[in-house]
Parts: structure tokens; C-alpha cells; sequence
């Protein structure tokens, strides 16, 4: 199956994505994917663990997005960039999505990885889309590495975005060499691209955000990071205080990933990473359906 290129209005904003229905027809959720920083929505779609194809074929319709300065809205301004900048646009995005995609599911379901994991999360406090189910961030964790800390803070500087050399990237991004294909961590033009500097230096910030945002999201929430995650220690030391955070949601699931690095989708367990987030979707689908009964 191969995914097809969409465009999202968003005000004065055109999103690009990609998007692939539901193969049976009656999709079980709507699926939104947002990529993070350094990577395009071709991340969500990379062979051979395709996460668009995957969830098409188990019944979920999923759009890939490309966030605000990506894809076709490199020329945003700089001031719409940062986190705070885009969820506006983001947020129009999701109402365009859901009208246009969602109507015949259960709802919106959102999957984060990284920087997008979280926007995820931001667009679910305070006002979130009133179909969202729940989401899941993955990559995007409570205590950064610290010597990874360190090293981004020498690519900050006043330029417009980060161009992360490809051996960087596997060195942060990547777990041990038997973790992931070899193939996989090639530069590829089209889903390796620069990163705007707002969101990257906002990054940078996230572990102190992270606990207020939490306690204003009243959806369920899935929270990973992989075993090998090279910029957020993934260790049960590090996780053990982040369930407590969520205070006004009904369920969360902080886990480990194992044997997978910080792009866990590009590595040999994804498609095993994806059937873990699709029991989640289940599970908020079914609160949904049942939650005044409960």
C-alpha cells in the first residue's frame, strides 16, 4: 500500500502529510503521526517497518503530518516555530484532519515521537480536539542525557535551523548496531532534514515544562522511551517519578522500549513498538465508548 500526499489547511497555514485509509473501510480511530525534530512525516513511512501501512491494514486510517516548518511550511515565520507558535496552527490542522478524515472512527488518537511527542502533548492540555481519544510520546522523556545536554547546547546558535550531520545522528539516535538495519540509518534527503531553531532550543527546555503540562491533560496518555535512547536516559530511576505527573488523566503507561535507540521506529522491534501503541489506541477507544458507565 502506498500512502498518498494530502495538504491540511490550517488558517493562513498549507500542512503537508501523508495518508493512508483504513483497508476495511470502517476505521476504528483516526490516527495523527507527528515526527520530530531532524525528520519529516517520511518517517512514519520508511520501509520496512511501515507505520502508516501497519495501521491501514489493522483498521485505523493514519495521516503522517508534517509540522510547521517542515514539508511545505519551511517558509513559516520564525516566531510560529517555536512550541508555543505552532500548537495554534496545529490545532487548526487537527479540526481540518478530523473533518475531513475522522468522521466515521471513534475519534483522534495522536502519536508523538520526539519534539512532535511534545507537541502531542500540549495539544492535549487546556483545550484539547473534543474527539481526541488519548496520545502517545515516545522519545521525549523527563532527564536528558547529560552529556547529550551538552553537546546540543553547541549547535544553538542564531542560524534558522540545525542541519544534524548523519553520523551525529546515529550516534544519538540510534541503539547498539544489532538494534536496527543497516539500511535505515543512511541519510535519506526527503525524511532527514534540518530542524528549526526554535523547537530545537525549546527542546533543550522540556525536562523543566514537562510536569506542568502533564498535570492539565485529562486524556490518557502512553509514555516511552527506548532502552538505548541517546538523548533521554530511559532508565526506571529516571521514569519511576513520571505517572504521578498526569494527575488529571485517567490512565498512563510510562514503559521502557526495550532494544531500540531514540528513533525507535527505525529500528528492528518497530513494527512489535507499533502493536504496543495500537493496544493503547484500543484501550482509549473502549474508555471512550464506556466512560460514563464507568
Amino acid at each position: 500500500m502506498a500512502s498518498r500526499s494530502v495538504s491540511v489547511d490550517a488558517g493562513n497555514v498549507k500542512l503537508s502529510g501523508r495518508f493512508l485509509p483504513a483497508t476495511n473501510g470502517q476505521p476504528g480511530a483516526l490516527l495523527v503521526a507527528l515526527h520530530g525534530g531532524t525528520y519529516s512525516s517520511k518517517y512514519f513511512d520508511t520501509a520496512p517497518s511501515r507505520l502508516l501501512e501497519l495501521c491501514a491494514s489493522l483498521g485505523y486510517s493514519i495521516l503522517a503530518l508534517d509540522r510547521p516548518g517542515y514539508g511545505t511550511a519551511t517558509s513559516v515565520p520564525q516566531d510560529h516555530l517555536s512550541f508555543d507558535g505552532q500548537i495554534p496552527i496545529l490545532r487548526q490542522a487537527l479540526a481540518e484532519i478530523w473533518d475531513d478524515y475522522g468522521q466515521q472512527s471513534a475519534g483522534m488518537f495522536v502519536i508523538g515521537h520526539s519534539i512532535g511527542g511534545m507537541i502531542a502533548l500540549l495539544l492535549a492540555a487546556e483545550n484539547p480536539h473534543e474527539r481526541l481519544l488519548g496520545l502517545n510520546m515516545t522519545g521525549s522523556g523527563a532527564i536528558y542525557q547529560t552529556r547529550t545536554s551538552a553537546a546540543f547546547a553547541t549547535l544553538m546558535n542564531d542560524a534558522p535551523t540545525v542541519v544534524m550531520d548523519q553520523s551525529i545522528k546515529v550516534a544519538v539516535m540510534y541503539g547498539p548496531p544489532w538494534s536496527y538495519p543497516e539500511e535505515l540509518a543512511k541519510l535519506d534527503p526527503e525524511r532527514d532534514v534540518p530542524c528549526p531553531m526554535p523547537e530545537f532550543k525549546e527542546a533543550q527546555k522540556w525536562g523543566a515544562r514537562l510536569p506542568q503540562v502533564a498535570a492539565s491533560v485529562r486524556v490518557p496518555v502512553q509514555f516511552i522511551v527506548p532502552e538505548y535512547d541517546g538523548i533521554w536516559r530511559g532508565d526506571q530511576e529516571a521514569l519511576s517519578h513520571v505517572a504521578a505527573m498526569f494527575t488529571a488523566a485517567p490512565f498512563v503507561d510510562v514503559g521502557i522500549q526495550r532494544m531500540a535507540g531514540h528513533s525507535a521506529e527505525l529500528h528492528t522491534l518497530a513494527r512489535a513498538f507499533y502493536m504496543k501503541i495500537l493496544a493503547f489506541v484500543e484501550e482509549c477507544i473502549l474508555y471512550h465508548q464506556n466512560r460514563a458507565s464507568m
